[in-house]
């Protein structure tokens, strides 16, 4: 009974953490593929929606009898991109398989995805510190085991023929800019470059434009986009727009992207916790060394993509992603900076996404990346 009054609190708090969650640009449709590592991808299948009608205990959905593989899923939260490359690849090598795991990835928008792995629906998920934190606020019992991108790739582009000239945040005020909503990553970017600027939002219009960062700007519906930088230049560049970008890591370094799972799953599942550590970071090694391979991993699960032009904007894409991934110096792939935590928890409250003061040791852990193999 217990039990149950603390996923239905969970549940309802997904709705909290939903309005926090980041976005990531995408040329994709809005479809959700589920592929199980011990598969063949079955790009393009429509999946069930994530959000279960039953929630299983992380016991009970990991269920590891003896001689059965623990059952794990693993949510991207997005469509297939660029940013998950790494998952595709170690699914694709038969690392989680190789660990004794059955992996099964679910791609596609999942706006209660952390809300769902702290209750042990989902045992894994992608998310960004920058919603962990609120999350966390919310009495939701989630934090990040692998940092995935270790450099915030949030900024703001304006278009290089006739748009504003913009060289510091100072110069933001007075302008129109675009969000993709009034929340998650790209507006949490936003307040930051606004406060670098000692700026408010009274300084600036905010447009809330969806993922239209491009057609925004070019039709002059505002006159800068915040947007993910590893992503959005490069479908600029590759159709011939040129743009100038302000990124908001020069000015402050905030959490991003990583792989969630529950404390729960930390405390009672430690040994499975660490074979998906140990076979995602192996894949993100790989990935730095030998990107062409998790390039061809991803772009399976993009069969909508058929033209050579679309498929190099995808290539073009990951290099640019992996400038954003590159582990932090004298520390192993997939290590969280401590700081970099401290200064996202500070942020959050100063501009007020969150209300309390939140340990930003309690969101996230370094012990399994440091012990991977």
């Amino acid at each position: 009974m217990r039990r149950s009054v603390a996923i239905a609190v969970l549940l309802c708090v997904s709705i909290i953490v939903a309005a926090c969650g980041s976005s990531t640009s995408a040329t994709l449709p809005s479809t959700e593929t589920t592929t199980s590592s011990s598969a063949t991808p079955q790009s393009g299948t429509p999946a069930a929606t994530l959000a279960p009608t039953t929630v299983a205990s992380p016991a009970a959905a990991t269920g590891s009898t003896s001689g059965t593989p623990p059952k794990i899923t693993i949510a991207t939260g997005f469509n297939p991109s660029m940013n998950s490359a790494a998952i595709y690849l170690a699914a694709e090598k038969g690392y989680y398989a190789d660990a004794g795991l059955d992996v099964t990835i679910k791609d596609g928008s999942n706006p209660a995805l952390l809300a769902q792995i702290g209750s042990g629906a989902i045992q894994f998920g992608v998310s960004t510190g920058d919603a962990v934190i609120p999350a966390r606020a919310a009495g939701v019992p989630v934090q990040t085991v692998i940092q995935i991108f270790t450099k915030y790739p949030v900024g703001l582009i304006t278009l290089s023929n006739g748009g504003p000239s913009i060289s510091s945040p100072v110069d933001l005020k007075g302008l129109n800019i675009g969000v993709s909503q009034l929340s998650g990553s790209t507006y949490f970017g936003l307040l930051a470059l606004l406060q670098a600027g000692n700026l408010t939002k009274d300084d600036v219009k905010i447009t809330t434009i969806g993922f239209t960062e491009l057609e925004a700007l070019s039709q002059k519906h505002v006159d800068a986009a915040m947007t993910y930088l590893s992503n959005e230049p490069v479908n600029a560049k590759d159709a011939g727009i040129q743009t100038n970008a302000l990124l908001v890591s020069a000015y402050v370094q905030l959490v991003s992207s990583g792989l969630v799972t529950s404390d729960e799953m930390v405390k009672d599942h430690p040994d499975i916790v660490q074979k998906v550590v140990d076979a995602t970071v192996k894949a993100m090694n790989d990935e730095l060394k030998t990107p062409d391979d998790a390039y061809q991993a991803t772009i399976k699960r993009m069969p909508e993509l058929t033209t050579e032009q679309d498929k190099q904007t995808q290539r073009d894409i990951l290099t640019e992603t992996l400038k954003y991934q590159q582990p932090i110096a004298d520390h192993p792939t997939g290590w969280g900076d401590p700081a970099a935590w401290q200064t996202t928890a500070t942020f959050l409250k100063r501009v007020g996404v969150i209300t309390k003061d939140v340990d930003p040791l309690s969101c996230y852990t370094n012990q399994f990346v440091e012990q991977a193999k």
